[in-house]
């Protein structure tokens, strides 16, 4: 079993609230930083325990308190063994201001993951129906529309959500490197799916899919050779108005394996090989 996607450093009890994963059966836990003092801190919990590893980035809802000189800072950090992913970055049109300042540090994020060869941590949430943002990305969209032709997907039904931009962003300055990653937190559907399987991407699960019918059916469909699991904590509990923490990935699982009609210890043996290939593997 595994924890994707956590943000450990938020609690004031981290080593207690490693101590209850690992003893709940969690085998790997990806803290999430979400700007560069935050990322350091989450770099500092990462070595105090071999099975966590760090995510470094500027989260999309930070950005405008930050600046280019922040992004060498997280290139810098991101070169730590310890660092296995680039994150949490993306786009949220949905709370998010400044979007095409969002765009530009995705973007920049990208460019790191591409250098260090390390994978993205990808958040979308929301749409955006600026017209700006539809030219800044224009290119690309026609790019991506050519490349996944052959996959089958049908990219040319283009909109302005979180998710369309991100890929688009994604095949930014095309140069046969696709950069690999995670979408974490996926609440998409099946079209969006089918496009992140296409592009190489990973999709994780949160505890939403114990009470989202429609998450639930977006499960049915997912391959196992892309599933991961998450908690987002200290957010989104699955018991809603009970604190969430990594140990709640167990829960994660338990919904997965009713869902797939599987083995709980099978469920939790593919996701965290899924783990291995994406975060551990050189």
């Amino acid at each position: 079993m595994v924890d994707s996607h956590a943000h450990i450093q938020m609690f004031d009890d981290v080593d207690d609230v490693i101590q209850r994963a690992f003893e709940s059966g969690i085998k790997y836990i990806l803290c999430v930083g979400l700007n560069p003092d935050d990322s350091k801190n989450v770099l500092d919990i990462a070595y105090r325990f071999d099975d966590v590893f760090a995510a470094v980035g500027i989260h999309p809802l930070f950005v405008e308190n930050f600046s280019d000189r922040d992004i060498r800072l997280i290139e810098d950090l991101a070169r730590d063994p310890k660092v296995v992913a680039i994150g949490e970055t993306g786009l949220d049109f949905f709370k998010g201001k400044n979007e095409e300042k969002q765009i530009d540090f995705f973007r920049l994020h990208i460019h790191i993951s591409k250098i260090l060869r390390k994978p993205l941590v990808v958040h979308t949430r929301g749409f955006t129906e600026s017209e700006k943002i539809k030219g800044k990305i224009k290119k690309d969209v026609d790019r991506i529309e050519f490349s996944l032709y052959s996959e089958t997907i049908d990219f040319k039904n283009f909109t302005l959500s979180a998710f369309d931009v991100a890929v688009a962003c994604i095949y930014s300055d095309y140069d046969d490197r696709i950069p690999r990653g995670v979408f974490h937190c996926f609440s998409w559907g099946e079209r969006e799916l089918r496009i992140a399987r296409a592009i190489g991407f990973f999709v994780s699960f949160s505890g939403m899919i114990t009470f989202s019918k429609k998450l639930k059916l977006v499960v049915e469909k997912t391959p196992f050779d892309i599933l991961l699991t998450e908690t987002d904590s200290p957010f989104l509990s699955p018991r809603r108005g009970e604190r969430n923490e990594p140990a709640n990935a167990k829960l994660v699982i338990d919904e997965l394996a009713k869902i797939k009609n599987m083995n709980y210890n099978k469920i939790g043996e593919i996701v965290a090989d899924n783990f291995r290939k994406l975060f551990l593997s050189s």
